[in-house]
């Protein structure tokens, strides 16, 4: 893999890129589960112990 060169990003920016990649996972994880069958108070359960 090439490495570019590429302008310094700050706080902030890097936050939003994180939060959208984790936004995208966990939209891909509840609905994974949704086409499982798992029920949505099962999915709240789920997203309660996971904090």
């Amino acid at each position: 893999m090439q490495t570019q060169w590429q302008p310094h990003v700050t706080l902030g920016e890097a936050k939003r890129d994180l939060q959208q990649i984790h936004h995208r996972l966990l939209a891909a994880w509840i609905t994974e589960h949704v086409l499982q069958g798992t029920t949505s108070e099962h999915i709240a359960d789920f997203l309660v112990l996971s904090t």
